[in-house]
C-alpha cells in the first residue's frame, strides 16, 4: 500500500514498443489528427491514386523501420504514427468519393471492432500498454489506421449528413473524450476499450477542428505545418525527458522512497 497518497509518476511498461499512453501521447495524437485532416484534401486534389501511393509508401517505410527496432524510439514511433494516421484519413476521404459517409462510418467501425476483438482474443488484451512484441505491434498499427479512418468518416458524417457543423462536432468529440475518461475512472468500461474509444472520438474532434479552421479561411498548408511543428516539439521534448531520466546518474524524485515508504509494503 502507498501511504503518501496517489503515485503521479507512472513509468512505461518494460519492453513497450510504442509510445506510452500518457498525456503527451494524446496531445501529439490530436495534433497529428489535425495535420493529417488538413493535408489530405491537398493530396487528393493532386491525385487520388498518387495520394494512395504516397501514403502507403510512407507507411510501409516507416513501419519497416519501426518494427526493426528493439524498443520504442519516440521520434520514429510518431513518424510512423503520422504515416498511419494519414493513410487512414486518405482511405476514409477516398471512400467518400464512392460511398456515403453513413456507410463508410459503419464499415470502419465494424472493421475496427473486429480487429480489436481478434487482437484481444489472441493476445489477452488490446491495450496500448500491452504492445511488447512485434506481433502485438502489428495489431496496434492496424488499429491506428482503422481508428483514424473511423474518426475521419464519423466527422464527415456528423458535419455534413447529420448537419451538426464542424464546431458542434468538434465540441462533441471533446466531450466524448472526457466522458470516456470519467467512465474509466468509474470502472464502467474496460480501460483498453476506453482507450480506443477515446482515440476515435479525439480523432473525430481533430477532423472537425480542421474543418473549423478551413471555414474561417485558414490556409490548409499553414495549419498542417503548425500542427506538425507543435507535434514535433512535444515529441522531441518527451524524447529528451526519456533520455535524461533513463541516464544511470539520474534519480527521479519519485524513485526515492523515504525510509517509512520503503517498509510500507
Amino acid at each position: 500500500m502507498h501511504l503518501a497518497g496517489p503515485v503521479r509518476h507512472r513509468p512505461a511498461p518494460v519492453g513497450l514498443r510504442v509510445a506510452a499512453p500518457s498525456a503527451t501521447y494524446w496531445c501529439v495524437a490530436a495534433l497529428l489528427g489535425v495535420a493529417t485532416e488538413t493535408a489530405t484534401p491537398m493530396l487528393l486534389r493532386w491525385s487520388h491514386p498518387g495520394a494512395a501511393l504516397v501514403t502507403l509508401g510512407a507507411l510501409v517505410v516507416t513501419l519497416a523501420l519501426q518494427l526493426h527496432t528493439r524498443r520504442c524510439v519516440t521520434p520514429l514511433h510518431w513518424l510512423a504514427f503520422a504515416a498511419a494516421a494519414l493513410t487512414g484519413t486518405v482511405l476514409a476521404h477516398g471512400a467518400h468519393a464512392w460511398l456515403p459517409s453513413t456507410v463508410t462510418t459503419a464499415g470502419f467501425a465494424s472493421a475496427l471492432a473486429v480487429w480489436l476483438a481478434i487482437w484481444a482474443s489472441t493476445h489477452g488484451s488490446a491495450a496500448i500498454g500491452s504492445v511488447t512484441t512485434r506481433v502485438r505491434e502489428v495489431f496496434y498499427w492496424g488499429a491506428v489506421v482503422l481508428a483514424s479512418s473511423l474518426g475521419a468518416a464519423a466527422a464527415d458524417w456528423l458535419v455534413h449528413q447529420a448537419g451538426l457543423g464542424a464546431k458542434v462536432t468538434a465540441a462533441l468529440g471533446i466531450v466524448g473524450v472526457v466522458a470516456t475518461a470519467l467512465t474509466v475512472r468509474a470502472r464502467r468500461i474496460p480501460p483498453a476499450a476506453a482507450a480506443w474509444l477515446a482515440f476515435v472520438t479525439l480523432r473525430t474532434a481533430a477532423s472537425a477542428v480542421g474543418g473549423v479552421l478551413a471555414g474561417i479561411g485558414a490556409d490548409a498548408a499553414a495549419v498542417a505545418a503548425a500542427a506538425l511543428g507543435a507535434a514535433a516539439l512535444i515529441t522531441l521534448g518527451a524524447w529528451a525527458y526519456e533520455a535524461i531520466t533513463a541516464h544511470p546518474g539520474h534519480t527521479s524524485r519519485h524513485a526515492r522512497p523515504s525510509g517509512r515508504l520503503a517498509h510500507a509494503h
